[in-house]
């Protein structure tokens, strides 16, 4: 009698955890609906840009988002850096500027809502509408949100406009501004779009990419 009960009390406790280990990735599922916001131009960027991006965060051949978005992965990343992958890397950082820490409450709620919000986003998106988004929403410095602010704040042009080292120099940039920024960081910019490039062309020579670069305004790099 004793034996019985304590192993219907063992499978109780058993099919308990697998509810609870199964919550998660239930309420990801509920909520992996469209974010708000997540409207991409895709014409806003060159394909030059996209492609460069996808080799900065590592990615090889043709730029993918992950083909099968695991809630569990998703629930226990916590930072970018932690992505295992180039797609999955790719994923979570066009997911960020949906999903704001703040606005979610308790970081468990928004680690729920940033999870659901990737799976949607692979399930939906293509690779080239998520690093559009990357490209768009990124900082650049100075004020520069977005490729497009920083092509002609930078250098006074259109992105389409820029040559590939230029555009390189914004690439290397995005959300890195304190390390890489093109005004106040031009050696350690040249020497990263350096790094990109070869890895694009290994055996091509790199133009200077801040050649064409608008003088840096007064007081732009002054020490905060």
């Amino acid at each position: 009698m004793v034996k019985r009960r304590g192993k219907q009390i063992g499978i109780a406790l058993a099919g308990a955890a697998l509810v609870l280990a199964a919550v998660p990735w239930l309420i990801v599922q509920a909520l992996a609906v469209e974010p708000d916001a997540l409207e991409v131009r895709v014409e806003a960027v060159p394909d030059e840009a996209r492609a460069l991006y996808w080799v900065r965060i590592g990615g090889e051949g043709e730029p993918r988002l992950p083909e099968d978005s695991s809630p569990r992965l998703l629930w226990r990343a916590n930072e970018v850096a932690e992505a295992p992958d180039p797609p999955l890397r790719l994923a979570m950082t066009a997911t960020i500027p949906q999903v704001p820490r703040r606005a979610s409450g308790s970081k468990r709620l928004w680690r729920l809502r940033y999870a659901a919000s990737i799976v949607w986003l692979s399930r939906h998106w293509t690779a080239t509408e998520a690093l559009t988004a990357v490209l768009e929403r990124a900082h650049y410095g100075h004020g520069f949100t977005g490729l497009e602010a920083a092509a002609f704040g930078y250098y006074g042009r259109k992105p389409a406009e820029l040559t590939r080292a230029e555009l390189a120099s914004l690439v290397v940039t995005a959300n890195r501004v304190v390390k890489l920024n093109p005004w106040c960081r031009r050696s350690e910019n040249a020497e990263a779009v350096s790094r990109l490039l070869g890895r694009v062309e290994p055996t091509g020579e790199t133009a200077d990419p801040l050649a064409r670069i608008r003088p840096v305004p007064h007081g732009a790099c002054l020490k905060r």
